[in-house]
């Protein structure tokens, strides 16, 4: 040929460029324009042989230069199985060439539809076939390093159960499938990674693995057909799977080995939430035709759950416990354990809502079941808030849904149940660890929850509204207990005892009680919880009484305090201030709507100087000495109060004055002394009534009131008094005298007499005797007899000259006398008669009474006469009153009586 090269290394060279350009040429052309069809009819006749139906290929696209093709709209469809596919993308590696052996580095498969239809000319047969088939043609090795199905569905149906709904699976991920391989035996394995999952099928042994398959892959199917959500995790999974087609087309697993790693369930998120490290189920039987499951074990590793329940008593996941109430399938698993769990339950009630977290120990559930009769026997040991160890055991009934066991607890603090607290009242839980054996029953279709047994508290304090201290307790035990939550709620006990309690009542300064500022303010709706303690022992108590509204604050203990009480009747004993003995008994009931109290209680021995601040306040005068014994009885019905009290207070003693502007301006410390005996003893018996819901209403402002106003009636007439002891009406508080004279009559004698008896029972009073006298009509009694002295005293001894003996002889001659010598003038009687005599002796008399003058101290003399007289009278009756006696010598030139001042001793 003249157009090749004569060179031969040149035309060699030249001819076989030629040749492979030919060759090339050829090769695009042939890949082009005829490959496609040999292709597409290879298809088409190799798939209807293995399925038996009509099979269509729309179009196959080769791409030379990349080994690849793309099958188009392709179509297979026989009585039971129809697929399509939009596009089947190819890409071979030339190593299949060499190798003779498929091997791919791409399958990509769009819009895959695969529908399964069973009927009863249908068999699972035409598949074993079809895959003998496939696997005898395919008998050498293939590899595909990434089969990708990007998108499809499907849909089982099984006609031959009219009521059996279609199965449609829609992934919502494409399907990755890479390193996809086969062995070249035919019973070889099919291992690949199945979206980031090893998966390994011997589809000859019907054997199935797979490690970390993402659940999610599976989230169509769960969420239509499971009561939770699994939002993360992933699946390993070895087993043995069969299918069967009668009497209908099932799938069963045999020997199953399942472990789910970290996933997360969720069932009604706002509610329950689930996480695990792991959940490893035993040997694990499933079985779709007989719709079965079943396995001997399954374990959970570090559990994480919560649940978040807003109803008392707790209900259970609603979808789970419709699933468990409507499920067709058998569910049967021997037994569930956990290892390292962690529990919390959140009560969505209370406000704030209060969480509590079990550290399980250990929880078994065995004997599960939803469709048999026999209970699910459950055990969990926790502990609960990282302190108080839990011990649940009991049964689970499924059908209906109930629960009955026995729960021990020890060492819970009670501080966690603040916020039920909260609510209601203004308390607050300091400390306090409870221990307790309960039996319990819960019933959530009648929305009941039931605890009965005892327990024990320990170390109990709690707070007021203003965080002082309210009550603590060294130790309760409770006997008989028995509450109801829902629907009736309520709460009894048949014996409370109580161990060294110690009880703080304060009146605080706005003169309110810390025990009324309790409870908050309750809606209108709201409902007490009924309860109802039968009988409550007391040892060893302690109450401090506090009052903070004097200037000094008062406080008084009450200790050694015992009792009980039972069924409302109470029955109390104590020491006030360690030594002072005190009862109390009567009927004591606190539930209800109006507290109703029919209660008696008496106390001895009782130093009166504790109350020097309430003295100090309303009486002026603190206290230095005295006791106290008091018995009262007081009945409250429907909020009114009628009390009597008996009160004795001996040797009552005031000290030093306290200014205060509460104080009254009685002389106290005389009423006192009026109202004592002669032992010292004030026994006073006051009768008061009032209204609890008065706010005005007080009994200790009543008593006071009372006897105050005692005090008032005693000190404004002191002596009618006084002069009462010996049944007397006599006032001597006034002595008249005659004019003149500081003599007693016999009538002021008596009184006197009686006045010395009466003071003999008040010792501790005082009597100031004040003489008086006239400087008139004592002044002129005085004068005469001064005159008649002076007339008289030449006169025979013994006779009795008076003011009318001066107009008679002889007296009448001894003044005319005496006038004329004092007066030294002449009278000139010489012919006077007698009456003329009378006349003139009455005018002498007058004027030289007139002109008589008293002694300075005459008149004082007198007064002190008086009183000295007086004085006497009273220490003849009895010689001890001469120290308590005092004649007082100020008295008044004006008034012809003695003053009586009673004053304390």
């Amino acid at each position: 040929m003249k157009f090749l090269p004569k060179n031969r290394s040149v035309r060699v060279v030249f001819i076989t460029t030629f040749l492979a350009s030919v060759f090339f040429v050829l090769y695009v052309l042939f890949a082009l324009y005829v490959l496609p069809d040999i292709v597409k009819s290879y298809l088409e006749r190799k798939a209807g042989e293995l399925i038996g139906g009509e099979v269509h290929v729309g179009m196959v696209e080769t791409q030379p230069f990349a080994l690849a093709l793309t099958v188009r709209d392709f179509s297979v469809a026989n009585k039971t199985v129809k697929l399509t596919w939009d596009s089947l993308y190819v890409n071979t590696r030339l190593s299949s060439i060499p190798m003779r052996s498929i091997r791919l580095d791409e399958l990509r498969v769009h819009s895959l539809n695969i529908a399964l239809e069973f009927d009863e000319k249908s068999s699972l047969s035409q598949f074993d076939s079809a895959k003998e088939a496939f696997l005898a043609q395919a008998n050498e090795p293939f590899y595909i390093e990434h089969f990708i199905i990007q998108s499809g569905t499907l849909e089982i149906l099984d006609k031959r159960n009219k009521n059996e709904q279609p199965i449609v699976i829609k992934p919502i991920k494409p399907i990755s499938l890479k390193k996809f391989s086969k062995q070249y035996s035919p019973d070889g394995d099919l291992e690949f990674d199945l979206n980031g999952a090893f998966f390994r099928w011997n589809p000859s042994k019907r054997e199935m693995e797979v490690r970390r398959l993402d659940i999610l892959q599976f989230s169509d199917f769960y969420e239509r057909h499971l009561p939770f959500v699994l939002q993360n995790g992933t699946l390993d999974l070895r087993t043995v799977y069969r299918l069967v087609e009668e009497p209908k087309l099932g799938f069963e697993l045999e020997n199953a080995k399942l472990v789910l790693n970290n996933p997360t369930l969720l069932a009604d998120s706002s509610k329950f939430a689930m996480k695990a490290s792991s959940i490893q189920f035993g040997t694990l039987q499933f079985s779709t035709l007989k719709r079965t499951i079943s396995t001997d074990n399954i374990i959970l590793d570090s559990v994480n759950a919560n649940y978040s329940f807003i109803k008392v008593p707790m209900q259970p996941p609603p979808e789970l416990f419709e699933f468990i109430r409507h499920n067709d399938w058998l569910i049967k698993i021997d037994s569930i354990q956990t290892k390292q769990a962690s529990i919390k339950l959140v009560d969505s009630v209370a406000a704030p809502a209060v969480a509590y977290n079990l550290n399980v120990e250990r929880l078994l559930l065995t004997d599960i079941a939803n469709h048999a009769d026999n209970p699910v026997h459950v055990h969990l040991l926790s502990l609960l808030n990282g302190s108080a160890e839990l011990d649940l055991q009991g049964e689970l009934h499924l059908f209906p849904l109930q629960a009955n066991g026995t729960l021990n607890i020890k060492d819970f603090p009670l501080i966690d149940l603040q916020s039920y607290l909260t609510q209601a009242t203004w308390l607050t839980l300091r400390q306090g660890l409870a221990n307790g054996t309960f039996d319990m029953r819960w019933d959530p279709a009648t929305d009941t929850l039931l605890f009965s047994g005892d327990m024990e508290i320990d170390s109990l304090r709690l707070l007021g509204r203003d965080n002082n201290n309210l009550v603590g307790m060294q130790q309760v035990g409770i006997k008989g207990l028995d509450a109801m939550f829902a629907p009736n709620p309520h709460l009894q006990i048949s014996t409370a005892n109580v161990q060294a309690p110690v009880m703080y009542l304060t009146r605080l300064a706005n003169s309110t009680a810390n025990f009324s500022q309790i409870m908050k303010q309750k809606s209108k709706s709201g409902a007490d919880m009924p309860w109802d303690i039968k009988q409550i022992n007391f040892s060893r108590g302690t109450i401090y009484l506090t009052d903070r509204n004097p200037a000094t604050p008062f406080s008084q203990r009450m200790t050694a305090v015992h009792g009980s009480m039972r069924n409302s009747n109470l029955s109390l004993q104590g020491k006030m201030g360690g030594y002072a003995p005190f009862s109390m008994n009567g009927l004591v009931k606190l539930s209800g709507k109006h507290p109703q109290i029919n209660l008696k209680a008496e106390s001895a021995n009782q130093d009166l100087v504790d109350f020097s601040p309430y003295s100090g306040r309303y009486a002026g005068y603190r206290i230095s000495k005295g006791q106290m014994a008091l018995q009262v009885d007081y009945k409250v019905q429907n909020n009114k109060v009628h009390g009597k009290n008996h009160i004795i207070i001996q040797h009552l003693t005031f000290g030093e004055k306290v200014e205060s502007p509460d104080a009254t301006n009685m002389p106290v410390r005389l009423g006192a002394a009026l109202l004592s005996d002669k032992d010292g003893v004030i026994d006073l018996d006051i009768a008061i009534e009032g209204d609890l819901d008065d706010p005005e209403f007080s009994v200790g402002g009543l008593i006071w009131k009372i006897i105050k106003n005692l005090l008032g009636k005693a000190v404004s007439a002191p002596f009618k008094s006084l002069m009462s002891l010996v049944g007397s009406n006599s006032d001597p508080e006034n002595i008249v005298f005659a004019p003149g004279s500081g003599y007693l009559g016999q009538e002021q004698i008596e009184v006197l007499k009686n006045l010395s008896q009466a003071l003999i029972q008040r010792p501790q009073l005082q009597v100031d005797v004040r003489g008086n006298a006239d400087s008139i009509t004592d002044g002129n009694v005085l004068k005469e007899a001064q005159l008649l002295g002076t007339l008289t005293r030449n006169m025979p001894a013994g006779s009795k000259w008076t003011a009318a003996s001066v107009k008679k002889p002889p007296l009448r001659d001894a003044l005319f006398a005496h006038y004329r010598q004092v007066e030294k003038k002449d009278l000139n009687l010489g012919d006077a008669n007698e009456d003329q005599l009378v006349q003139t002796s009455e005018q002498v008399w007058n004027e030289l009474l007139i002109k008589q003058k008293l002694p300075d101290n005459a008149l004082s003399n007198l007064a002190r006469t008086r009183s000295q007289n007086i004085k006497r009278e009273l220490i003849n009756v009895n010689a001890t009153l001469g120290d308590r006696i005092f004649v007082v010598d100020d008295g008044n030139l004006s008034q012809p009586v003695a003053n009586l001042k009673i004053r304390e001793y």
